[in-house]
C-alpha cells in the first residue's frame, strides 16, 4: 500500500468514535477507557479495553468496531475483518464499519474486497470523505485512474481545501501519463499543505518523467534537505540520476538510501547496479545482505539471481503472487532486474527483450517501468 493510500486507511478511528455510546455500564466504562487510550496512541492497551467491553457485552457493536481498528494498527488484518463482521451484523447501516473493513482488506492487499466495502460505505453515506479517499486510492492501485479521479473530484466538491485529494488526483494523473496535470495537482496540494514533504518527491518524479531534469532535481534536492533521514528522497534522486546515466551522482544517493533502509532489498539491488556501472565489486555486500532474506519473500529471488543461486526464469516465477496487483508489480520488478542482469552479463539482446517486456507490462507505480525505458534508450544509442 503506498503512503497516500495508507493515510486514507488510518482515518478510521475518528470515524468510528462518532458511534460511541453514552457511558452507563461496566462495558461502556471499558469502552470509554479504550477511546481515551486511543487518543493517547496507546493502541495495545486500548485493544485490551475494547475486548474487555465485548466480553462484558457481546452485542456491543461499537466495541467490536474499535477493537477491529486497533487490530489494523497492529497489521492483524484477518482479526480486524472478523471483528468488523461482528459489528456489521450487530448494527446494520453504519457506514464506518464497512469503511473500516475496507481498510483491513486494503491492508491484506485484497483490493477488490476493499473497493466493495468502501462502495457499501458510500451507499450509506455518500459524503464520506474517508471512504472516497480510500476507494480512489485503491482504484489507482488497480490502474482504474479515471474512476479514481471521479472519487477525488467528489472529495474536492465537499472540501475545496483538501490537499490530500489534490495529491491523489496528481497520483492518478501521473499513473495515466498526464504529467502536466499531475504537476499542477501536486503543486496545488503543496500550496494547501507545504509541510507534507513527500509532495516534493512526487513533483520531482513527475518532472523527471517529463525529462525536465532541472525542475525534477530542484524538487528532489528540496526533499532531501527537508527529510535528511528519509530514504525515499535519496532513492528517488539516485534513481533519476541512474536513469540519466549520471552514475557517479547516483552512487552517493543510493548508498545513503540503502543505509537508511537497511532491510530494503530493492534499495540494495539498485545500489549494486550503479556500483557495477562504475566498475565496483558490489557482490560481497550483496552476498552478506542475502543472509538476512527469506527465500520465499520477494524480491529475494532477484538478489539470488545476481548471486548465481537461481536463473532468470526462476526469478520471474518467484515474482508470482496470489493478489493480481501485487503480482503485476512484482513481475514488473522481476523483468527490470532480469534485464539489468543480462546487461551485467554482457548480453544486450536478452536484456532488450526483458526490458521491453517490462515496459509493455505498463505498470507505472514503481520506478522499474521508467528505468527500463531509460535503459532501452541508452541501448538504442549504442
Amino acid at each position: 500500500m503506498n503512503r497516500l493510500i495508507l493515510m486514507a486507511a488510518l482515518m478510521v478511528p475518528a470515524v468510528l468514535w462518532l458511534n460511541a455510546p453514552a457511558l452507563a455500564t461496566d462495558a461502556d466504562d471499558a469502552f470509554g477507557r479504550g477511546v481515551a487510550l486511543v487518543a493517547e496512541k496507546k493502541f495495545d492497551e486500548a485493544l485490551a479495553e475494547f475486548m474487555k467491553a465485548t466480553a462484558l457485552k457481546p452485542d456491543f457493536a461499537e466495541a467490536w468496531g474499535m477493537a477491529a481498528q486497533m487490530e489494523i494498527t497492529k497489521k492483524e488484518y484477518d482479526r480486524a475483518i472478523e471483528d468488523f463482521d461482528k459489528a456489521v451484523v450487530l448494527k446494520h447501516g453504519v457506514d464506518s464499519y464497512y469503511y473500516g473493513r475496507a481498510a483491513a482488506y486494503a491492508g491484506k492487499k485484497d483490493v477488490d474486497a476493499a473497493i466493495a466495502d468502501a462502495s457499501r460505505a458510500l451507499t450509506l453515506n455518500a459524503k464520506s470523505v474517508a471512504a472516497l479517499m480510500l476507494r480512489g486510492g485503491l482504484y489507482i492501485e488497480k490502474g482504474e485512474n479515471d474512476k479514481a479521479l471521479q472519487d477525488f473530484d467528489r472529495v474536492m466538491l465537499l472540501d475545496r481545501s483538501n490537499w490530500f485529494a489534490c495529491a491523489q488526483r496528481g497520483a492518478a494523473c501521473e499513473a495515466k501519463g498526464d504529467y502536466d496535470r499531475a504537476i499542477k495537482e501536486y503543486t496545488k496540494a503543496r500550496a494547501l499543505n507545504a509541510d507534507y514533504d513527500f509532495l516534493y518527491i512526487r513533483l520531482g518524479r513527475a518532472y523527471g518523467y517529463k525529462r525536465d531534469y532541472d525542475a525534477a532535481l530542484k524538487d528532489l534536492d528540496e526533499a532531501v534537505r527537508r527529510t535528511p533521514g528519509d530514504p525515499a528522497a535519496f532513492q528517488e534522486r539516485g534513481l533519476m540520476n541512474f536513469d540519466r546515466g549520471e552514475f557517479e551522482k547516483a552512487l552517493g544517493d543510493l548508498e545513503t538510501g540503502a543505509r537508511l533502509a537497511p532491510a530494503d532489498a530493492s534499495a540494495k539491488l539498485d545500489l549494486f547496479l550503479v556500483e557495477t556501472r562504475l566498475g565496483k565489486d558490489g557482490l560481497p555486500a550483496l552476498a552478506e545482505f542475502r543472509k538476512t532474506l527469506k527465500d520465499a519473500e520477494w524480491p529475494a529471488a532477484a538478489v539470488r539471481m545476481f548471486l548465481g543461486e537461481v536463473t532468470p526464469a526462476e526469478c520471474l516465477k518467484a515474482a508470482a503472487d496470489k493478489h493480481a496487483i501485487q503480482a503485476r508489480d512484482q513481475k514488473s520488478e522481476a523483468l527490470y532486474y532480469i534485464g539489468e542482469y543480462h546487461l551485467w552479463k554482457d548480453d544486450p539482446e536478452r536484456a532488450k527483450k526483458s526490458l521491453k517486456d517490462c515496459v509493455n507490462l505498463n505498470f507505472r507505480a514503481g520506478h522499474e517501468f521508467w528505468s527500463a525505458k531509460a535503459e532501452l534508450e541508452r541501448l538504442e544509442k549504442k
